[in-house]
């Protein structure tokens, strides 16, 4: 049953391979198709012309037929030849189209995968697997294998009018090393995948210490803290220990190949033995010897050779099948049905309601959100504040769909947020998280994320509104400008500051009716953060602003504040309200107050 599981498996990742192959490239057929015809060509040719050429010479000399033969044979194979180099030209062309559709629709799953999956070790080393089935050409290697069958079985065929008049023997002969071939590449290959099994998490780290060493992102900190050295030896180490694993497999992938080694050696013996002694006997001309050895050899070459397509097909399907993982993922698949409310202008009015909802990360014991219930109602604006690890920014992942609860819901105007597609998610929020991420590409892309002609005048509001308009005016190139050098050498390198305004300027280009403000003004100077949080309600406008900040100047323009503490809200109301209670949130606010003492008034009023 397992046997036939497998073989079910393996027919469904081909037949994807010849799908996804035919859908980017059709053309790719007919070059492999004639490439193989061009093989079975040459590989008859190379049989039959040198024995026709014998028998001319020998016992009877017809030198000028011998001649004529030999030229013919050496025309009909240079323009084989030539042509099979202008179908390999094309074939590789179509191999990297193929390519290319195969690694862009890999990084789209890729971009669909729940966050807390993403997030996992396991996804990390499957995502490793299937990037190494595009850098393989897995989907090229299975088709050009499956298509070389084909053209080996015609050649197969053809031989076998010649190999009539030879014993049955060879025929067994040639089943014989089929099946030796056949369980010997599928062993190999077997070998070959557990060893890159081990080597995948390794390999990941490895390149995650190079990526330390040579981003330019690390570099300050790799020269003042004289990491190079430490750098080096974690290298050295993961490099140590790639090597050791594949001497571990470097033995038994030796014996494998040992016993068919052998036996095409012994097969060999026999064939000429045959052969030499027939000839000696008289049964067969020079001619006849020259053409059965020759028929017998490219027999069995083939019958081996398709075991071993067989073992690379299965191998490949190995790959596919991790490819496929996330190739078959694809944006907007979930059926989510809409909120009830639905987007009928700029901002819109949407419940959130989280009922007992609690959250373990995965491969945790303790809960990091405990018994959660609250609602958070539309154009409200709400500080998240506590200490670190108490579940502000688990409280705030499972609102924006990135995790799952592990028990409990949470609905959306009274819908469960799982029911609701990802794209249908990805409308409601517009985040600024303390850990943005910027492109190196224009400030237009970095705030639209489009190509495309965008509104200008919505640009150039939400930069203002940010506090960066006039830093982006002052660019080279205004808002085409790459905030980078690395990609643009005319681009301008911007301050941390400038950088996190970018990002809350896209988050307030996005329009969508929840603002996430996730430690928004940590880069920021406090005039910057004042001006910031001077000008929320303005920014607002209408949203349902979430707050989530260890400087508590957030509060003051909160009309309600929830106070996390080890994964449970244990504080809520008004800053006046919890400053009465003198609980948590007056222990750290009066904490914060404390170590501006000495400020200037005006600059305490700013920053707490």
């Amino acid at each position: 049953m397992k046997s036939l599981d497998n073989a079910k498996q393996i027919f469904g990742n081909a037949k994807y391979a010849l799908y996804l192959a035919y859908r980017t490239e059709k053309k790719y057929y007919l070059y492999r198709g004639m490439a193989a015809f061009a093989d079975t060509v040459l590989t008859l040719a190379d049989v039959i012309f040198p024995a026709v050429i014998i028998a001319y010479l020998y016992p009877n000399l017809y030198p000028e037929h011998a001649a004529f033969c030999a030229v013919l044979w050496g025309i009909i194979c240079l323009s084989v030849r030539l042509s099979k180099n202008i179908l390999e030209k094309k074939t590789w062309d179509s191999n990297e189209k193929i390519a290319m559709e195969t690694k862009l629709k890999m990084d789209e799953g890729v971009s669909c995968i729940r966050y807390e999956e993403l997030e996992l070790s396991d996804t990390q080393d499957e995502l490793a697997f299937a990037k190494q089935s595009v850098e393989r050409g897995s989907v090229g290697v299975i088709v050009s294998t499956l298509i070389g069958i084909a053209g080996t079985m015609v050649s197969l065929c053809s031989l076998i009018g010649i190999l009539s008049r030879v014993s049955i023997f060879f025929l067994f002969l040639a089943v014989l090393a089929l099946l030796v071939n056949s369980r010997t590449s599928a062993q190999l290959e077997n070998v070959l995948y557990k060893k890159q099994e081990a080597l995948v998490p390794v390999q990941r780290k490895a390149d995650y210490t190079i990526w330390g060493l040579t981003d330019a992102k690390n570099a300050k900190e790799q020269r003042l803290y004289n990491m190079q050295e430490y750098t080096m030896r974690k290298m050295k180490e993961a490099t140590g220990l790639l090597l050791k694993i594949g001497r571990g497999y470097a033995w038994p992938y030796a014996k494998l190949e040992f016993a068919p080694s052998l036996f095409n050696g012994i097969q060999h013996f026999i064939i000429y033995g045959w052969a030499a002694y027939r000839l000696w006997q008289g049964s067969i001309t020079v001619s006849e010897f020259t053409l059965f050895t020759a028929a017998i050899l490219q027999f069995n070459g083939m019958v081996s050779s398709i075991g071993r397509s067989v073992a690379n097909i299965r191998a490949e399907s190995r790959y596919i099948e991790k490819y496929c993982i996330f190739a078959r993922k694809r944006r907007g698949q979930e059926e989510g049905r809409e909120a009830e409310r639905t987007f009928d202008g700029r901002y819109n009015g949407f419940v959130i309601e989280y009922q007992h909802v609690w959250y373990r990360y995965p491969g945790r014991e303790d809960y990091a959100l405990k018994d959660i219930n609250t609602v958070i109602h539309p154009g409200s604006g709400v500080s998240i504040v506590g200490m670190n690890g108490s579940g502000k920014t688990t409280f705030i992942k499972l609102m924006m769909g990135f995790c799952r609860p592990t028990k409990g819901k949470i609905l959306v105007n009274g819908v469960d947020l799982e029911e609701l597609s990802q794209e249908q998610r990805s409308r409601m929020f517009a985040p600024v998280f303390q850990d943005y991420f910027l492109t190196d590409y224009s400030v237009r892309e970095n705030i639209t994320f489009s190509e495309a002609e965008a509104d200008v005048g919505l640009i150039n509001q939400a930069l203002e509104e940010a506090g960066v308009r006039e830093a982006v005016e002052a660019m080279p190139k205004g808002m085409e400008c790459a905030v980078s050098r690395k990609l643009d050498p005319e681009g301008s390198e911007l301050s941390g500051g400038e950088k996190q305004k970018l990002a809350i300027a896209r988050a307030l280009y996005k329009a969508a009716p929840f603002l996430i403000m996730d430690e928004p003004t940590a880069a920021l100077s406090p005039n910057a953060e004042y001006e910031i949080y001077r000008n929320m309600e303005r920014i607002s406008a209408g949203r349902t602003v979430l707050f989530i900040s260890h400087r508590l100047a957030s509060c003051r323009f909160c009309s309600r504040i929830m106070v996390f503490n080890r994964g449970a809200v244990c504080e809520e109301g008004t800053h006046e309200e919890l400053m009465g209670k003198e609980g948590l949130y007056y222990r750290m606010f009066m904490t914060q107050a404390h170590y501006y003492e000495g400020e200037g008034q005006d600059e305490k009023e700013k920053c707490i």
